[in-house]
């Protein structure tokens, strides 16, 4: 691998790792897992060499693949329905928050991460999860609505 493309590969590590763990996490909830998965993404985008139109196809393409990878290892794991996630024990208001939302359904958990944790407009959102705009808009009205009673206290 030439050095200019190795020195890329680092940049974009040190600029989306953390972002990709989180969205991994969120849909695996196993904190070792997910950074396993946000690894995986970035040896692919160094197997693959991809082309990217600009800064924000190539942040759709990285998210794009750690939400495959999750599904996949969410479907080939043998520990895909454990809920094995320990609880923190913080009375944090925010470890409260991310705790509510970690118990959401997936396909809710996952727009409130993108729109929130990772300002994500529900445009973005809807093209890296192949759904429609209205189907990402009626998650967030969904997910909000669920999260409602527990947020009020």
């Amino acid at each position: 691998m030439a050095a200019h493309k190795m020195q890329e590969a680092e940049k974009l590590f040190e600029t989306y790792y953390e972002s990709l763990s989180k969205i991994a996490f969120s849909y695996l909830k196993n904190i070792f897992d997910a950074q396993d998965i946000a690894c995986d993404v970035f040896l692919k985008y160094i197997e693959t060499d991809p082309v990217f139109e600009s800064e924000e196809h190539k942040k759709a393409w990285l998210i794009r693949v750690t939400i495959n990878k999750c599904k996949n290892f969410l479907k080939h794991s043998k520990y895909a329905r454990s809920e094995a996630v320990s609880q923190s024990s913080s009375s944090d208001s925010g470890t409260e928050i991310l705790d509510l939302v970690m118990s959401l359904p997936e396909k809710y958990r996952i727009v409130i991460h993108m729109f929130y944790y990772e300002g994500m407009s529900v445009l973005q959102i809807s093209k890296i999860l192949r759904i429609s705009v209205s189907a990402v808009t009626k998650r967030l009205e969904r997910a909000r609505k669920m999260l409602e009673p527990h947020l009020r206290d």
